[in-house]
């Protein structure tokens, strides 16, 4: 079943100044997350209450967090960030 496709401004702005081939990557990996919103190689997050329900993807030190609508068929790329201490700030 195919989902719609939503990105935050923040991320959208993150891609954007990304390299042009780590950009190009992660869109492919972006636009394939509308037909399997839940590759083998995502991970869910079991952080806390707040980070519930949110899934990452590692790219090259880099990662893609999303979050899947099941009900509506959304699948909404919430960052896209360098990997770091505390990456889940700010979400």
């Amino acid at each position: 079943m195919l989902h719609r496709l939503r990105i935050t401004r923040t991320a959208q702005r993150a891609i954007r100044q990304a390299p042009p081939r780590l950009a190009k990557e992660v869109m492919e990996i972006i636009v394939d997350l509308c037909t399997d919103p839940h590759p083998g190689y995502s991970k869910a997050l079991k952080l806390g209450r707040e980070l519930h329900g949110l899934h990452v993807i590692y790219v090259n030190g880099w990662r893609i967090v999303y979050q899947v609508k099941e009900d509506d068929l959304i699948v909404t790329v919430i960052a896209f960030r360098r990997r770091s201490p505390d990456p889940y700030l700010n979400l």
